[in-house]
């Protein structure tokens, strides 16, 4: 049984009936959720334990791709257009080198982005200046 602090489910709630009611969710809303500590701790707690319960079921067949990967170029792409959608980008113009390299990877977490995603998100956070 996966155990949430409260900060977890309340950032979970959050997330969830936004995701469920909000018509227009937008770049905002989802940067927000996507840096949120809670989030990203609820989100690995959830992952581990997804990942332990899916090695452990005998019927799924490989083939069936049923884990998720952040491997992808899409993936990176899609974090760009978020990023530049974004209304409000004072946040992000105000933040020095290291703090770029912090909210780069709090965007990914709790995957670890390989140079290439990193680049590819610095290119695009550079781009707003």
């Amino acid at each position: 049984m996966i155990e949430f602090d409260w900060y977890e489910i309340n950032a979970l709630n959050k997330l969830l009936g936004s995701v469920k009611f909000e018509k227009n969710l937008g770049a905002d809303d989802i940067n927000h959720f996507a840096i949120s500590p809670y989030i990203i701790s609820a989100f690995k707690k959830i992952h581990s334990q997804y990942v332990e319960v899916f090695h452990q079921i005998e019927s799924v067949d490989i083939n069936d791709n049923l884990d998720f990967e952040l491997s992808n170029a899409i993936n990176v792409d899609d974090i760009a257009a978020r990023i530049n959608a974004l209304e409000d980008k004072e946040y992000i113009l105000s933040l020095n080198d290291d703090e770029r390299l912090t909210y780069c990877k709090l965007l990914f977490a709790p995957f670890i982005p390989t140079n290439e995603q990193k680049q590819k998100i610095f290119e695009t956070l550079e781009s707003l200046r």
